[in-house]
């Protein structure tokens, strides 16, 4: 079995590793794990230092992927391009049968200004994806009062689960 990982950031990289992990693959297995970065208008000095955040993360989540799955076969990329497509293209390439990957479950407006990589992906695969989603949001385990913030921000309640979609 081939199975394709796109991270996009830590936070899913953790689910995705707990999901790896909370499952028997087939002997023989072999795993990709992609970070793509995407075309931006910014200094030089801030993409060296994104794409060097995206290089550790990958790194760090093919170490626990080896560490909690020593029999798969685990390999890295770094790709550039639209994430959508370059996911797309990289699972062809690697002949997926699986495609796992994070979705910030991103509703109406949001959605619409800023996609949704997952629906395009999940749209237009050739093959099986697992869209895996975080329980809870402890990146964002902050509470900030009206005394913390100008007035047009009051407060932002955290820590909690995220709300389930509608189906």
């Amino acid at each position: 079995m081939n199975i394709l990982i796109a991270l996009s950031d830590r936070y899913f990289g953790d689910a995705i590793v707990d999901f790896m992990r909370s499952r028997k693959w087939p002997a023989e297995t072999r795993v990709l794990v992609m970070c793509v970065v995407e075309p931006v208008d910014a200094t030089p000095d801030w993409k060296d230092k994104f794409v060097a955040r995206q290089v550790k993360l990958l790194e760090d989540i093919v170490y626990e992927l080896k560490l909690h799955n020593p029999e798969l076969s685990v390999e890295k990329a770094l790709t550039s391009g639209k994430a959508s497509s370059s996911i797309l293209s990289q699972a062809k390439e690697a002949n997926a049968d699986l495609i796992v990957m994070g979705s910030h479950g991103r509703k109406g407006l949001e959605r619409l200004l800023l996609g949704s990589v997952a629906l395009a992906v999940t749209a237009k695969a050739d093959c099986s994806v697992a869209i895996v989603k975080p329980s809870q949001l402890s990146y964002l385990d902050v509470s900030i009062t009206e005394e913390d913030m100008p007035q047009s921000v009051c407060e932002i309640n955290t820590g909690e689960a995220l709300p389930a979609e509608s189906k």
